[in-house]
């Protein structure tokens, strides 16, 4: 199974035709086992960087906040104090841009 995985992200990765950085792994059973004999087997895996800016972009996703605080914070009093204004022409285009 373990190997089902691995060639299955091989190839997903090695086929997204952009250039790429080569990464070695061992594992830490075959590093234990290396030690003493000095003859790790290595696997290798390919990172496109279209990958690897995915996952960067990903991990800066998963860092932003789902609510911009300030803004619903602005908002609300704006709406406590009635100085709050609404374009009606504004927000009456928006809905027509929106549906159509």
């Amino acid at each position: 199974m373990v190997n089902e995985i691995n060639s299955s992200i091989h190839s997903s990765l090695s086929t997204a035709g952009k250039k790429s950085e080569r990464v070695e792994t061992v594992s830490a059973e075959n590093q234990q086992q290396a030690a003493p004999k000095n003859t790790a087997a290595t696997e290798t895996i390919e990172i496109s960087s279209q990958a690897q800016l995915l996952s960067k972009l990903e991990a800066q996703i998963k860092n932003l906040p789902e609510i911009d605080q300030n803004r619903v914070d602005t908002l609300r009093d704006q709406i406590s104090q009635g100085t709050y204004e609404i374009d009606s022409s504004s927000l009456a285009q928006r809905i027509i841009d929106f549906e159509l």
